[in-house]
């Protein structure tokens, strides 16, 4: 989930599994198992997940450097999110909405292809 899928989400599943395990190692894992599973994460998990991720990073490979100096941008932009009560009672927006937004933004290492940081607001 953190990948930067360029795929379908069956082809992730299988990439990694063989990543993990090799090539038929696991009993597939299809994309509605995945969705179903991830609706029972809560967002802490990712921001967790992330900083643990970008920590080891940059203890286990050297940093790429711009003149010496890291480079950094910063990207916003919109998101549509599930219509839930949770999000709606965490974003706002008309209860009869049919599709509530968020705001997003991220930190992003360029030279390195990592997001350092990100966030997420109504």
């Amino acid at each position: 989930m953190l990948n930067f899928r360029k795929g379908t989400l069956q082809d992730e599943l299988l990439q990694y599994a063989e990543a993990i395990h090799g090539q038929d190692a696991v009993a597939p894992v299809t994309p509605a198992a995945v969705c179903k599973a991830r609706k029972n994460l809560r967002y802490p998990v990712f921001i967790d997940l992330n900083q643990v991720v970008v920590k080891k990073f940059s203890t286990h490979f050297t940093l790429q450097r711009w003149h010496g100096f890291r480079l950094l941008a910063v990207d916003g932009s919109t998101c549509r999110l599930p219509n839930t009560k949770d999000i709606t009672q965490t974003f706002g927006g008309p209860s009869d909405a049919s599709c509530l937004m968020a705001r997003f933004s991220r930190l992003y290492d360029v030279m390195n292809k990592v997001i350092v940081r990100a966030h997420i607001e109504p």
